[in-house]
């Protein structure tokens, strides 16, 4: 992470981003599951982060 100061988050968990993009805001949630091997596995939001309109930062 210190090289990488463009990454403002890293987890080494398996998931998807799940984005919910209005014209006042971005949303991004990371969805991830404690495992993949069979199907069943619950989903939870590790973390998420919003850009508001005029606000370009985390």
């Amino acid at each position: 992470m210190a090289e990488n100061l463009h990454v403002k988050f890293y987890n080494n968990q398996r998931g998807y981003v799940r984005c919910h993009v209005t014209p006042d805001a971005w949303q991004t949630d990371y969805r991830v599951l404690p495992y993949v091997k069979e199907p069943g596995a619950p989903i939870s939001t590790r973390a998420y982060f919003v850009v508001e309109d005029g606000k370009p930062r985390i």
